[in-house]
């Protein structure tokens, strides 16, 4: 019961009654009768609307999770042993292991001092005469603000640019869709971002080489999830949602935990991917219960968005205007967590939950989490200073839409009472 509620309170809140109504349809049918997908048309409807809506793009692949996504495009990039990509070093460590497993080596570049993202000047120290990809990451939605620059340095040296969107789906820079500005981008909706299938992966390839390279690498090596991999995400999905809903909230953990344990919850094995292991699922397609419950929510991913901005502009007027830190490059982004520096952060984060307030330390280590085995990836201590000093002092606050403007206002409050007390 503890890991079910653990997993929901870091701030989800973008599922609603009707995806968990999708949720159980979909795991009582494929109890029924299973035949590789439970809602086919679904899968199809969502892929379509996701092409629609990237509609620059030449063309979108779906996978059961977004680290898969990236692995193929660095698959069909040809990335193999000696070659390097360049990652931020700020980041999960999925983004790394990804270049690990083709055979490839991470190299980090620093973030930008104040900033959550890299930039040009954090970039080019990191080139070198191996350097095949770069991998740019819009860090909670806020867009690399030197994206053109470093696109055009990638051009001028033959490099792939691969952008990082797993937190900025649907969000635009200066006009165009983050995601359609490099050669190829990846997607996560796993369970803490814009919209959630507790797992999920959307890729975009932008050049017509690169996405037939990556249809045929996802015909040779992915394949759709069985059902094992099905129930255990749509169970954890179910259980979660009985357990919190967090429009009202309200809380009822003995739902979920009766839940999981009447559906024989066997949760994916994530622990592999600290130590630099594939893990289970790394080489399936999405399936059509996680399109079914994806698509109901991006349909309303436009008020998904402009609720997230609402929230995050407002943090970040009250920050400014209580005379906070803040980081640059956040004002009026749909972000899905508001940043903010704190020297006495876990104490704050202790403080603000004996309220009933759950606060984010993304990243908590530049490589998150904490726990996996960063030296194993070839990351070494002090090679990104400001990132390292950002991931011990980093403190979110929560934007989905289970958090209204009013307790927005609430949460400020007291975070404000808490720092205040500290200084």
């Amino acid at each position: 019961m503890a890991f079910i509620i653990q997993k929901y309170t870091e701030g989800y809140g973008t599922a609603g009654v009707k995806e968990l109504a999708i949720a159980c349809f979909s795991y009582f049918y494929s109890l029924l009768r299973y035949r590789g997908s439970t809602q086919e048309l679904e899968l199809s409807k969502y892929f379509h609307s996701i092409r629609r809506y990237y509609s620059s793009s030449q063309m979108v692949f779906l996978f059961f999770r977004g680290r898969s996504g990236l692995f193929a495009v660095l698959r069909a990039l040809g990335i193999t042993n000696g070659d390097e990509v360049i990652v931020p070093g700020f980041t999960c460590i999925p983004v790394p292991n990804a270049v690990v497993f083709t055979g490839g080596k991470p190299v980090f570049a620093d973030i930008e001092q104040n900033s959550v993202n890299v930039s040009l000047a954090t970039i080019e120290p990191c080139i070198s005469k191996n350097t095949k990809a770069i991998i740019v990451q819009h860090t909670f939605g806020a867009p690399v603000a030197d994206i053109d620059q470093i696109l055009a340095l990638c051009r001028e040296q033959g490099i792939a640019l691969i952008e990082d969107c797993c937190h900025a789906l649907g969000i635009s820079y200066n006009g165009k869709l983050l995601g359609t500005y490099g050669d190829a981008a990846f997607f996560s909706t796993e369970r803490s971002k814009m919209i959630s299938s507790i797992y999920g992966g959307i890729t975009l390839a932008n050049t017509p080489h690169l996405s037939q390279r990556i249809a045929e690498i996802v015909s040779r090596e992915f394949f759709p999830p069985d059902k094992n991999h099905i129930q255990s995400l749509l169970t954890e999905f179910i259980a979660n949602n009985l357990a919190i809903w967090p429009s009202l909230g309200i809380r009822f953990p003995i739902l979920g935990y009766y839940a999981s344990r009447a559906m024989r919850w066997k949760p994916l094995n994530d622990q592999a991917a600290l130590r630099s292991i594939k893990a289970d699922g790394y080489d399936r397609l999405l399936s059509a219960s996680q399109a079914a419950i994806s698509l109901s929510q991006f349909r309303r991913l436009s008020s998904i968005l402009n609720h997230r901005r609402i929230l995050s502009s407002y943090y970040d007027r009250e920050m400014k205007r209580r005379g906070y830190a803040t980081l640059k490059g956040l004002n009026n982004k749909p972000l899905l967590r508001y940043p903010f520096i704190f020297h006495k952060r876990d104490e704050l984060i202790q403080a603000c939950a004996s309220e009933g307030i759950t606060l984010g330390r993304w990243f908590e280590s530049c490589i998150h989490p904490a726990a996996c085995n960063i030296e194993k990836l070839g990351y070494r201590k002090g090679q990104c200073p400001n990132a390292e000093w950002l991931s011990a002092h980093i403190v979110n606050l929560p934007t989905h839409p289970g958090i209204s403007l009013r307790r927005a206002r609430y949460i400020i409050d007291r975070v404000a009472k808490r720092i205040t007390g500290y200084m």
